[in-house]
């Protein structure tokens, strides 16, 4: 089929979805799920400084994390615009999320994840979400690239080093922050107040969730809260953000090989999976259908069970690939992707996909 129908095709798919009222986001579910992530995210702070049981701080801790993961999945959909109606609600919703919360910048997120990975999903050489290097190769060919040592640290010890590593995942993405937002003020003629505006929330983040903890209970105490918060976060987004993108059904693909099929570009490095419980979608918020967001990211994520059963269909009528794995299976797929480097691919089309069969629940 010519891309000119394919586009028809997908130009009619979103009228459908415009006349179901998938566009029009829903706010008051969504600020139903940020009051909940809120609530977990301050009460489980509190039961750790309330609770003297090791294990009961423990789990408050973890319950806390829970609550961050899901207000920076619900500032993820507002940074796309599509929480909230107005301009303004979705700005604070996204400001709220990552610079004050989670100390991440969201001129920094924007160009990353807006700006690089939606475009170009697993494309090596332009999405920084598939590129760990130097310290973890997801590819053959880095693992080819670099010396007799450093392809036995590949193929033989980073997948064991991985699952501590994740533990920086978050504050990586914080010392990034830092350094975009002030390399955009320093180069940035004339500056613009969004710019000062990230750099005071990433400042607030200091004060609100360092300082403050570290003077009401002590230095010790309050740089073991954050420290505990922050890593257990790294693996609670690899838990949400991997199981799209890392295991070996989510292809990688060279930056010199562009598909010009806009849609196979987003499929082929991208698969969907399956929370199976409550508590798992409200941490997620629409994550779990990466192949909706990937095509339909000005939609608001409580509108994706809808939208996925209408997509599929489209998918099987134009020979398109839909995947999908339960959240546990992609996650173990994530790690094992570690220790097994795929391969680099070259764009598919879809008369070579006519015979593979989609997963789907």
């Amino acid at each position: 089929m010519a891309f000119s129908s394919i586009n028809d095709d997908l130009a009619s798919l979103r009228v459908e979805f415009r006349r179901l009222g998938f566009y029009r986001p829903a706010s008051f579910l969504v600020s139903l799920q940020w009051a909940y992530n809120l609530i977990l995210a301050l009460g489980g702070m509190l039961g750790w400084c309330l609770f003297e049981a090791w294990w009961l701080a423990g789990i408050a801790i973890l319950i806390s994390t829970l609550g961050m993961s899901g207000i920076g999945t619900l500032a993820h959909t507002a940074a796309h615009g599509a929480a909230f109606a107005g301009r303004r609600p979705n700005a604070f919703l996204a400001y709220f999320g990552f610079p004050f919360m989670l100390m991440i910048s969201l001129s920094y997120w924007r160009g990353k994840h807006n700006g690089q990975h939606h475009p170009n999903p697993n494309v090596v050489g332009i999405d920084e979400d598939c590129d760990l290097m130097p310290f973890f190769a997801m590819s053959e060919k880095d693992v080819l690239s670099a010396g007799k040592i450093g392809r036995f640290y590949y193929r033989h010890v980073q997948g064991w080093i991985f699952p501590l590593a994740v533990s920086f995942n978050v504050f990586n993405m914080q010392r990034a922050s830092w350094a975009s937002v002030f390399a955009g003020i320093v180069k940035k003629r004339p500056r613009k107040p969004i710019d000062w505006l990230d750099l005071g929330c990433l400042a607030a983040h200091v004060g609100v969730w360092i300082l403050a903890p570290c003077i009401l209970l002590s230095p010790l105490e309050g740089l073991l809260l954050y420290l505990l918060r922050i890593g257990l976060l790294g693996h609670f987004a690899f838990f949400i953000l991997a199981p799209a993108h890392f295991p070996n059904e989510a292809d990688l693909v060279g930056a010199t090989m562009e598909n010009p099929d806009f849609v196979m570009r987003q499929l082929q490095g991208t698969i969907n999976f399956r929370t199976g419980s409550l508590i798992g979608r409200l941490a997620c918020n629409g994550l779990e259908y990466q192949i909706e967001h990937h095509l339909f990211p000005n939609i608001c994520h409580v509108h994706y069970p809808l939208v996925a059963p209408l997509l599929h269909e489209f998918c099987l009528r134009n020979g398109y690939p839909y995947r999908s794995l339960s959240w546990g299976e992609g996650i173990l797929k994530s790690y094992v992707s570690i220790f097994r480097p795929r391969p680099v691919r070259s764009p598919w089309t879809r008369s070579k996909l006519l015979h593979a069969s989609t997963r789907r629940e």
